[in-house]
């Protein structure tokens, strides 16, 4: 948090800069960047606004037909705020978005879209569908142990994510069987 304070206002100058002398996308860059850093920072109003007006402008450059890089991290980042903010339906939303922005810019069998999908993945399981999110996590974890061996964090993080929601399962199904085998007992 402190490097966050302390990069704060180096952004804000850097997007009063951009906003007098910059291309648009510059803009957005500083402004997503302000933004984050306002995030971490807990000021989460302004942050929230600089973020939204970034990927609106990106977007917008998307649907124009440009490949705009970032949008795939910045989606990311903006849906995970939603998670913080305890709203995983419009998380999910914005995660499906990354993805099919990832899957344009580095192809739907890049490490980088296999990384987005066990994200994905996560917060399915999360939110209780455990064979989704199992689905969308093994998926990711072949591909990347794949590209990247299984030794990368990517690989390891949606390893380790979907033995989670099996051990989760597990749990819940022997929860299950031992409430069947209790009512039975009666």
């Amino acid at each position: 948090t402190q490097n966050y304070r302390e990069s704060a206002p180096l952004w804000r100058d850097l997007h009063t800069y951009a906003k007098k002398n910059g291309e648009p996308m510059q803009i957005a860059s500083m402004g997503f960047n302000l933004g984050q850093a306002l995030y971490r920072t807990h000021k989460k109003e302004e942050a929230i606004r600089l973020l939204d007006d970034a990927l609106r402008l990106a977007r917008a450059r998307w649907d124009e037909g440009e490949d705009v890089a970032e949008l795939p991290d910045w989606l990311s980042f903006r849906a995970q705020i939603e998670v913080d903010e305890r709203r995983p339906g419009q998380a999910e939303g914005i995660y499906l978005e990354a993805i099919e922005v990832e899957k344009h810019l580095s192809g739907p069998d890049s490490a980088a879209t296999a990384r987005r999908y066990g994200t994905l993945g996560s917060l399915v399981g999360r939110m209780g569908r455990l064979d989704e999110g199992m689905g969308y996590l093994d998926g990711a974890a072949s591909l990347l142990r794949t590209e990247l061996g299984a030794a990368h964090p990517w690989t390891r993080t949606a390893t380790e994510a979907a033995l989670e929601l099996l051990a989760e399962k597990i749990d819940r199904t022997a929860a299950s069987d031992r409430g069947t085998a209790g009512a039975l007992a009666q």
